[in-house]
This record gives C-alpha cells, structure tokens and sequence, in this order.
C-alpha cells in the first residue's frame, strides 16, 4: 500500500505584506512524503526476503521568487526500503540536496531580445551509509528572441560512482571507482510560422562508460521537427544520433529515428502512424564483455481514436516490433499486436 501527501504551505498574510502593486515575492514552501507497506508472497521471486518490508521517503522544497531573481533549496530523500509496486520509483537509498538560483533580464521595446535566464544549481547525493554517489555543478545562459526563439548554452561538471568491483556487496566506499564528468551543451527551438516547431539539442564531452567501468568521450545531437500539414494532418520527425569513445577508439554508434504522423478527422477522432527505428553498432574489441556488433529495431504502430467526451474514449490499433543482431542477416519480427481498449470514468 502506498500514500503519498503533497501539499504547498506558506502564510497568505505574510504574502500580503511583502507584495506592494506590481511588486511582489512570493515564498514558496513545498512538503511531500511517502510511505510503502509491502507483504510479498512466495511467489515474488525477486525480493531477498518474504518478511513484511516499510519504507518512507519525503521531498521538501523551499523557493523564492521575485520578478530579476530566484533562489530554492530542496531535499529528497528515499530509504532503502521503499517501494512502489503499484507506482513508479527509479530510485532508492538516496538523500539528494540541491540549491541554485537564476537571475533574469528584460529586454526594451527596441531589443532583439525579450529576456536573458542565468542560471546555476549544486547538488549531491549520498546513501543512507553517507557514502558518497554523486556530486555536481551546472550553470546555463538562454536568451529568448524573435519568431518565438530560445537558446541556451550549458556547462556541467559531475563526480559519480562507477560500477561495484565486487556485485555481491553493497558498498560504495572501497568497492568503486568514482569518475568525473564534464560537458558543454546547446539548445535551440524556435517557431518561424503557424504550425511549425524546430529544435536542435547538442552535446559534447566525457561521460562514464558503465558498461565498461570508465570514461569516454561523448557526443549527442538531436534535432526535431514538427509541423501541421493544413487542418487535419500533423508530422513529427525526431533523430538522435550518440558517439562514444574510449582509449582512443570508438565503442558504439547509436542512431534512433522516430517519425509519427496523425490525421485528425475531428475534435472527436484521429489516426496515428508510428515507425521508431533503432540502429547500433559495437565495436566488439573495445567492450570489456562478448557483445553483439549491431543492433537493429524497427517497431510500428497503427492507432485509432475515439473520444466521445473527455471521460469516455476508445482505442484501436496494430503494432509489431523487430529486430537484427548479429545471428540474423535481416529484421525479423518477433511480435504482432492487436489491441483495443474503451474507458469511461464514473463521476461520483
């Protein structure tokens, strides 16, 4: 069983005194806890133990927010023993501090510009032993100009753990490496016309290797673009494309195409086609284990919706997924889907 409790707390009457007209900052204090109750069966083979296990966790957030700053602070915290079976955590057995604040400019009537973002945050994580799993800064400049554009430039700098020398114990201290990663990254979007949307994401430095327990040298780019085709027909286009390299050769190239087109009939009914292709070679001497030199993945999706009104919606469709490695000469599927689904939620 889990409960999870958000709520934002701060003084209305203290908000009052400090805002004057158009003046005016707001505190923000934000408080969520959660709390798991798991009894696992005989069944559950993936648990070390059938006892009855509780965990808690809580996130506390303090900001402040006038028109050129902002300042916050917050915590994180999850135990080791909590769990979200009916949810989704990604982690446990971690206590997260972070603070940063921005400074904002506004531009004048005859600037290019509108506004300009300094920002910079510090964070680190520890586990519940107080060993050390990542320490980090980062800082980024934007600027948003004319046809509705944003740039941002980026720096960080991360100190994280490795892989565990030895898988059996649980130890950070003594039992692995930590690694330094340091990046310069760039972002941009903009909208020239009505229904048109592009945007570039670019990334280089060294980041850690976890397959092979060390640092490499990295590239990301990904570009994106989306655009509506009259009324009724939309194209969104997505391509990732990352390179990594480690002791002076290359350990993989990866490339992820994803393209979704959609026909909307009316406000009640669309179709959507999605195709994803994957596409990732190895170089086979440069990983510590045996691995496929290629990968290949080609899934598609045929989806029909309905919606009556905002509670009652149908959908239909086909999908199929597959794949080449290295024992196949081609793409070959290894699943077919029909599917169908109708819901309607009851207003008590």
């Amino acid at each position: 069983m889990q409960v999870l409790k958000s709520q934002t707390q701060y003084s209305q009457d203290f908000i009052d005194e400090l805002c004057d007209g158009d003046n005016c900052s707001q505190p923000e204090q934000v408080s969520c806890e959660l709390n798991s109750d798991c009894d696992y069966n005989e069944g559950v083979l993936r648990v070390l133990s059938k006892e009855q296990q509780s965990g808690t966790g809580y996130y506390v957030k303090y900001q402040h927010d006038e028109k050129y700053w902002r300042a916050f602070a917050d915590y994180n915290y999850r135990d080791a023993d909590l769990r979200a079976d009916l949810g989704f955590i990604s982690q446990v057995d971690f206590k997260k501090f972070t603070t940063g604040g921005e400074y904002r400019w506004y531009g004048d009537k005859g600037n290019w510009w509108n506004r300009a973002n300094l920002y910079a945050d510090w964070d680190i994580t520890h586990n519940e032993k107080n060993e050390l799993l990542e320490k980090e800064a980062q800082t980024s400049f934007s600027v948003s100009g004319p046809l509705q554009s944003f740039f941002e430039l980026s720096v960080e700098h991360r100190n994280r753990t490795g892989l565990r020398h030895d898988k059996s114990r649980l130890d950070i201290d003594g039992n692995t490496d930590m690694f330094s990663e340091n990046g310069v990254g760039f972002y941009s979007d903009f909208k020239p016309t009505a229904g048109v949307f592009a945007s570039l994401f670019m990334y280089t430095g060294n980041a850690v290797d976890l397959a092979n327990n060390r640092v490499g040298d990295k590239f990301h780019i990904r570009p994106v673009l989306n655009m509506n085709l009259g009324k009724h027909f939309e194209v969104r286009l997505r391509h990732t494309y990352e390179q990594l390299e480690a002791d002076g050769s290359e350990v993989f190239t990866a490339n992820l195409s994803d393209v979704r087109l959609t026909y909307q009939f009316n406000v009640n009914s669309f179709v959507r086609l999605a195709v994803i292709y994957t596409d990732l070679e190895r170089n086979q001497a440069n990983y510590i284990d045996d691995v496929d030199s290629q990968y290949k993945n080609l899934a598609t999706q045929l989806l029909y919706s309905y919606k009556l009104n905002p509670q009652t919606v149908f959908f239909a469709g086909y999908s199929d997924n597959g794949y080449q490695d290295d024992e196949l000469s081609s793409i070959t599927k290894e699943q077919r889907t029909l599917f169908a689904k109708f819901s309607y939620a009851w207003l008590l």
